[in-house]
């Protein structure tokens, strides 16, 4: 029998080559050789050096077990005398041999025939006569409590042995072990055949295995060493490449399905799994054909469907979106909103436009907007200070009907929202609209603090419109890479935000110089693949030629994913200075919804002494 060598532990980290360090009575490994940890999750495998007895304490792991298992899992070579459990079955060592994956014992042996004790114990486990016989299943002849498992190659070679004790109990020894210096295998790889029937089926252990030969399912392999022990993968890899489609019949556990995320890896073909409901709360194939028989294990091998993906959907199972019921924002502007049907959730909306012709401004609008609809919205101003963004916003929801013009000392005037209005105004937006401005954003960092802010708005603050104005200020200090890889890497953040909450997205992006009224999509300033990552391509600018008595501004749309409508000529809109409305009749007047809660206050929003220009 093995007896435990202290050394052990240590040669076993030599063996999978993993770094170690001593801290009281555990040896502690730098990784997991059964998971790998992570980069920043070390050290979370130990070794007891006065037992043996190891442990993984990393949750998704929690591998355990002690010395022999390791041996077992790993092919680690433990000294033990010749009395050992490991030589208990009747195989003679010829020369070793060398074959791709490594050097293993090759064992002789004529097939034996199955002894009554197996037969009568493979019976408790609902396994019949015939099928113990046909894979040869028997007994050590100085133990007949020591169920032994034979493991041959496609050709009939044996290569690997198992042993299990019946009369395990947990203070008496090892429950499983194997032959030292087999290769290990599939079990039961001689009874399967390629040429006729290309699907695999695989489980957890040889009960298991037995247990679908019993209801007449046809290749049928089991992996020697449980879920976490996969040394033999590299040596099956041809045997697997036979096999068009593997189905996984782990152990279920907790409704996750053991082996299954290890073969999605290995495994190069369409791969299968047992619905958790035809295990129909048992944990295993060989617990199933013993509580409800051969028809049920059959039924679940014969659903088993398709792994889950979430990279993969199957069209049918789509939803079908009414689209006119779908969450939007109108934007105010009737004839766009006709064209668009309003700016969708879900969506990265860029406007452009050049520098001074108010694209700030009807963004500033667009949120008064979605705070008038009920949302909360969240702006970041690269180039506005927050002071700045309050006073212009105040304008433009108090509108022109509540505003006064201010003569400050030089004579000039400016515009400044009526003071008994003020109060209504800021509790109407109170709580609705988080603000970031340069100032903030470059106390915090770069690009990566921008868009983890962005996301905290939606999940803590319920911000379901966010405003990045503009996009060359929000890119912030990552001189590792070039301006187009931070843009390009930025707004495919801001992509996977906005679908992946359901919010709306608006990006300001200048457009290059000198365009002289030209514009396409490839004009916006930087990389040529903003305008591929947006939803909507809003241009917002001055007409070009002017005409007189003509709109102040267009807008055009040059881009709109959902119906492909597009406007390049553009849709007239017209610009109150006073209020900083923008409106499509020239009617400028219209109701907030603030107004129902209007009272005096003499406070001030902004500085009238500092004539702001958006």
């Amino acid at each position: 029998m093995y007896n435990y060598n202290p050394d052990d532990p240590l040669r076993f980290a030599r063996h999978v080559g993993i770094d170690t360090v001593l801290r009281g009575k555990e040896l502690i490994f730098q990784k997991c050789p059964y998971c790998g940890g992570l980069s920043n999750d070390k050290h979370t495998f130990s070794i007891n050096v006065n037992t043996g007895q190891f442990q993984c304490f990393r949750e998704s792991c929690l591998a355990k077990g002690n010395m022999i298992t390791l041996a077992k899992d790993f092919d680690f070579k433990l000294k033990e005398n010749t009395n050992s459990p490991y030589n208990g079955c009747k195989t003679t060592s010829k020369t070793t041999h060398q074959n791709n994956k490594g050097n293993y014992k090759q064992l002789q042996q004529v097939k034996p025939e199955s002894a009554k004790e197996a037969i009568e114990y493979m019976a408790t486990r609902g396994i019949s006569a015939d099928t113990v016989r046909d894979y040869n299943i028997t007994v050590q002849t100085d133990n007949v409590n020591i169920i032994v498992f034979p493991f041959y190659d496609q050709d009939g070679v044996l290569r690997y042995v198992k042993y299990r004790n019946t009369q395990y109990n947990e203070n008496g020894g090892a429950k499983e072990w194997c032959e030292t210096g087999g290769m290990p295998i599939l079990f039961g790889m001689n009874h399967c055949e390629a040429s006729h029937n290309h699907t695999l089926v695989i489980t957890e252990g040889q009960h298991d295995a037995l247990a679908l030969a019993e209801a007449g399912v046809a290749n049928v392999v089991s992996v020697p060493n449980g879920a976490k022990g996969f040394t033999w993968i590299d040596n099956c890899r041809e045997f697997l490449a036979q096999f068009d489609t593997l189905i996984v019949f782990g152990d279920n556990e907790k409704g996750h399905i053991t082996l299954l995320d290890k073969m999605k890896k290995e495994f190069i073909g369409q791969i299968r799994h047992v619905c958790p409901v035809d295990y129909q709360e048992c944990k295993d194939a060989n617990e199933l054909l013993l509580k409800h028989g051969k028809e049920a294990v059959a039924e679940a091998v014969a659903n088993a469907k398709l792994i889950d993906h979430p990279m993969f959907t199957n069209l049918a199972d789509v939803e079908v979106i009414n689209v006119a019921s779908m969450e939007r924002l109108n934007t105010g502007v009737a004839s766009l909103d006709a064209l668009i049907g309003g700016l969708f959730f879900g969506q990265l909306v860029v406007v452009t436009g050049s520098r001074g012709d108010g694209k700030s401004t009807l963004v500033s609008q667009l949120v008064g907007r979605a705070v008038e609809a009920g949302y909360n919205t969240y702006v970041y101003s690269g180039e506005m200070s927050n002071e700045q963004f309050c006073y212009g916003f105040g304008l433009q929801v108090a509108g022109p009907e509540h505003i006064n013009m201010l003569e400050v000392e030089n004579g000039s005037k400016v515009a400044s929202v009526d003071g008994q209005y003020i109060d209504s105004i800021r509790a109407w937006y109170n709580e609705k609209v988080l603000v970031l401005d340069s100032r903030q954003i470059a106390i915090y960092g770069g690009e990566d603090t921008l868009t983890d802010l962005l996301e905290m708005s939606i999940r803590n603050y319920g911000c379901k419109v966010i405003v990045v104005d503009n996009l060359m200020t929000a890119l912030y200090g990552n001189y590792d890479k070039d301006l187009y890889s931070q843009q390009n890497e930025f707004m495919q953040k801001l992509m996977r935000l906005a679908k992946g909450y359901n919010v709306l997205i608006l990006v300001v992006a200048h457009p290059k110089k000198n365009q002289n009224g030209r514009f396409d999509l490839d004009e916006i300033s930087g990389s040529g693949n903003i305008g591929n990552l947006a939803d909507i391509v809003i241009r917002y600018a001055r007409p070009y030629p002017h005409i007189d008595n003509g709109p102040d501004r267009l807008i055009q749309v040059y881009k709109e994913r959902n119906f492909g409508h597009i406007n390049e000529r553009g849709i007239g809109v017209y610009y109150d200075e006073r209020s900083r409305r923008i409106s499509e009749n020239k009617e400028f007047n219209w109701d907030m919804g603030w107004e129902s809660d209007t009272q005096e206050s003499n406070d001030v929003l902004g500085d009238p002494d500092l004539p702001f220009d958006s």
